[in-house]
């Protein structure tokens, strides 16, 4: 009883905590403090969760007496922790062809028609970006704002808490059934 007590109470919090850290991407904010904005090129979705991508990679097993929360994608830490990278010449050849393949679709001969001038502008901020980051001196670091996703809070504390509670009831409830007067 007291190996299964323990991992039902491990397999309960585990469920509950991928729930709250799911509404934190749906939210874009950590348990209502919110995300700060960054600026993409492409203007579209939240920086967090713009394919939804970050918050499927997200892994919860338990090993012993831990929950373990881990994903495969590199730039997870980043934005849960926030920090720095270093400019690479890779991360430079990138943004110049990112830069060639927008800036080709706003060359100056390239005139928009009245239709086009809201997705022409796009491409002019995307291309203007994309040029300023290639621009970067290889060595030189951009800073990621954090982000936060997962980690403690007290709504995880009252949430294991409440999960603790209504095991322990459970359990108190087995053993009245296991005492009580046979007739």
């Amino acid at each position: 009883m007291s190996k299964n007590f323990f991992h039902q109470i491990l397999t309960d919090v585990k469920v509950k905590v991928n729930e709250l850290y799911d509404q934190n991407f749906t939210t874009k904010s950590f348990f209502g403090r919110p995300w700060p904005s960054s600026y993409h090129p492409r203007g579209i979705g939240s920086t967090m969760y713009r394919t939804g991508k970050l918050a499927r990679s997200l892994r919860y097993r338990i090993d012993g007496h831990n929950i373990i929360i881990s994903s495969h994608l590199p730039y997870a830490n980043i934005h849960n922790e926030g920090g720095s990278i270093t400019v690479t010449p890779q991360m430079k050849r990138f943004f110049w062809a990112m830069y060639r393949k927008t800036a080709g679709n706003t060359s100056k001969n390239n005139t928009p028609t009245p239709g086009q001038k809201k997705s022409h502008a796009l491409l002019s901020q995307q291309a203007a970006f994309y040029k300023a980051m290639a621009l970067k001196k290889a060595g030189s670091k951009i800073h990621i704002k954090q982000r936060q996703f997962i980690g403690d809070h007290p709504i995880i504390s009252q949430a294991i808490a409440q999960i603790f509670d209504d095991n322990m009831k459970d359990v108190e409830k087995y053993i009245r059934e296991i005492l009580k007067p046979k007739k």
